[in-house]
């Protein structure tokens, strides 16, 4: 086949994808994700978006495919992928900064006089490598993390109440329960505030924690990375600004991370918003 056919037979597959994302019951995406898809590298984007995915009004009107956005940092704790460009909670705050509203969360219910929260995740999500991001990835937080001393000495204040530790669990799937030994108020808007730091992508990290490997082969793998004791390594590994490998639930994904002059972030392909249209 000629080099002509082949671009031909590619630019046709491409218009067709793009068509299709118009009619009635497909959804429509970034022509670069168009590309991607219509050439095989990527499912369609019926199959990345979860079952109901959140719709973000937009301020003033739809925006335009397209385009890159440059930002100054002054260092990697400045790129701020993980909350001021990736403020994607359990459940977050609505624009006025008033009100609690849905985020991976779709919906939830406050049992016990408030000791019980019952979060109930969007089905279908996935992870920016196609993963399914499930209440697994929020138990491995609390289990492999929070409850670790080697990780993490000295439990989250924001996550006790009465100076008892709040117990988690995961009886589905989808469904994410956390329970406190007395009425939490405000766990909802601490949640806002705090809660993009409950989730981890535990298919990718259990590889680095003893728990799941030896940790004699933690331990090497720390040590040929300079990263000792392995907690470090766990930790380096766990850092969306820093960590192209790491995979995300938010709309940008680092993938030329610092020591860079020029660090570039790119769109996540299983991102789990629309617009109304």
């Amino acid at each position: 086949m000629s080099k002509n056919t082949e671009s031909r037979l590619r630019t046709l597959a491409v218009a067709a994808a793009l068509l299709s994302a118009h009619s009635v019951h497909a959804y429509q995406e970034a022509p670069e994700l168009a590309e991607k898809a219509a050439r095989g590298e990527l499912p369609p984007v019926e199959e990345r978006l979860p079952d109901s995915p959140a719709v973000v009004e937009p301020v003033e009107s739809i925006g335009t495919y397209g385009g890159t956005w440059r930002r100054l940092s002054i260092g990697n704790r400045d790129i701020q992928l993980d909350n001021r460009m990736g403020y994607e909670p359990l459940v977050r705050w609505d624009r006025t900064g008033r009100s609690v509203v849905p985020g991976l969360a779709e919906s939830w219910e406050i049992l016990d006089e408030g000791r019980t929260y019952v979060f109930h995740l969007r089905k279908g999500l996935k992870w920016s490598d196609a993963h399914p991001l499930t209440s697994e990835d929020f138990l491995f937080v609390y289990e492999d993390w929070l409850c670790n001393k080697e990780i993490t000495p000295i439990f989250p204040s924001w996550l006790k109440v009465g100076g008892e530790p709040v117990e988690v669990s995961a009886p589905d799937p989808h469904t994410v329960v956390y329970r406190f030994s007395l009425p939490y108020g405000i766990f909802l808007e601490a949640l806002a505030f705090r809660g993009y730091s409950v989730v981890l992508p535990k298919h990718y990290l259990k590889q680095f924690h003893p728990r799941y490997v030896d940790k004699g082969e933690v331990e090497r793998m720390a040590e040929e990375r300079g990263l000792t004791p392995w907690p470090r390594l766990l930790g380096r590994l766990a850092n969306f600004n820093e960590n192209p490998d790491l995979p995300t639930w938010r709309p940008w994904k680092i993938s030329v991370p610092p020591p860079a002059r020029r660090m570039i972030a790119e769109r996540n392909p299983y991102y789990w918003k629309k617009e109304p249209q």
